[in-house]
């Protein structure tokens, strides 16, 4: 089923809501975006650890009891820590799904992982663009996020890591046919001032 199907089906919204799973439906610490048309689609793998205050009994270890109580709380982290914007500002994270992964160690009924998807509508189909995950967990193997950026229409990939000190990528700067050569370097400067720190 195409990943677009998928973020408007509500059975399997209510099945990922429903219950943890033990299979990744992303490799930990991974992540795709997908351009499609005038869409983004956005799948990304987050530590647990990465979200505080959930950990309710401070045990170290985060239940599905304790994900479901603070669905809200991940949630808003998620809107508030991932983001993808071009030229006029910060684009909606739309249609979100979030499935917890739960631990493969000696504690199953703990969670390790959070898989996050969700749909970029974008303003226009060539824009300079800037994808940024503030999201890391607490373990030196949770520092980074490797991604892989795809475009459909001509098959572009890029290949990319996000770290807590590196947490932002420019992709796909397109400039359109006819414009000056300096554009390029404009579009980097102004995605690069203090409103997108």
């Amino acid at each position: 089923m195409p990943l677009r199907n998928l973020l408007s089906s509500p059975v399997l919204l209510l099945v990922m809501l429903a219950v943890p799973v033990r299979a990744h439906l992303m490799v930990a610490q991974h992540g795709t975006l997908n351009f499609v048309d005038n869409a983004v689609f956005m799948v990304i793998s987050i530590p647990v650890s990465a979200f505080a205050g959930i950990d309710d009994n401070q045990d170290g270890k985060v239940t599905m009891f304790e994900f479901n109580r603070n669905r809200d709380a991940v949630l808003s982290a998620v809107r508030s820590n991932v983001s993808l914007t071009d030229e006029e500002g910060v684009l909606v994270l739309e249609g979100i799904l979030l499935s917890p992964v739960t631990a493969h160690d000696r504690y199953p009924e703990t969670l390790s992982d959070l898989t996050v998807m969700g749909r970029f509508n974008l303003r226009k189909s060539a824009s300079a663009l800037r994808f940024e995950s503030r999201l890391y967990g607490d373990e030196e193997s949770a520092q980074t996020l490797k991604m892989l950026a795809t475009r459909r229409s001509n098959g572009y990939q890029t290949e990319f890591v996000l770290t807590p000190d590196n947490p932002a990528r420019f992709l796909f700067v397109d400039i359109p046919q006819g414009s000056s050569p300096s554009l390029a370097r404009k579009l980097q400067v102004s995605m690069s001032s203090e409103e997108f720190n």
